[in-house]
């Protein structure tokens, strides 16, 4: 309930979080959805491999289809894009860090908990100019494989609104062109 309006129904994809998910959703022959907040894309790499390799040990024909959520955040240069989303996108990694703390999961907050920022530019986000953005996620695709992409313009949600939509239309009109 509700029933689809759409028939068939919409197209769905199951999300992986941790390294066994990755060949489960495979082997099923499920289109994958990613969102590597706790992960890192080096990581996210060898998980996407674990992926492919549960798609073909199923007997499933091409190649699986993947989707992608990163945080993304677009100014006229690379300093100023990671200098203006420094403060928020650290809220968030260190919010994170605080609600796995009291969970099973102690390792991975232990490492958000200790993350550096330097870090998090080179392994959880893609920020930077429209011509340094629109690099990292043409690499990206050609890594992972992602046939879909969404970007979080605002991680942690305490960049400024006027902000958000300065990077959202340098990222309309600048980078997506060279995604097409």
């Amino acid at each position: 309930m509700p029933k689809p309006y759409q028939t068939p129904h919409p197209p769905m994809r199951m999300a992986a979080t941790t390294e066994e998910t990755y060949p489960l959703v495979g082997r099923m022959g499920l289109p994958l959805f990613v969102a590597p907040r706790t992960i890192s894309i080096l990581d996210l790499k060898r998980f996407v491999g674990g992926y492919h390799d549960g798609w073909t040990a199923a007997g499933h024909r091409g190649r699986g289809d993947i989707a992608l959520s990163m945080p993304v955040y677009v100014a006229e240069t690379d300093r100023r894009a990671r200098e203006e989303a420094e403060a928020s996108t650290m809220h968030f990694f260190r919010a994170i860090s605080a609600a796995l703390s009291t969970s099973e999961r102690q390792t991975v907050s232990d490492r958000l908990r200790e993350i550096s920022y330097e870090d998090v530019l080179r392994e959880q986000v893609i920020y930077g100019s429209p011509e340094s953005v629109a690099d990292r996620l043409l690499a990206l695709r050609e890594d992972l494989g992602f046939s879909d992409f969404s970007g979080w313009m605002n991680c942690g949600g305490h960049i400024p609104h006027e902000r958000v939509l300065r990077s959202m239309r340098l990222f309309a009109e600048r980078a997506m062109p060279r995604l097409a």
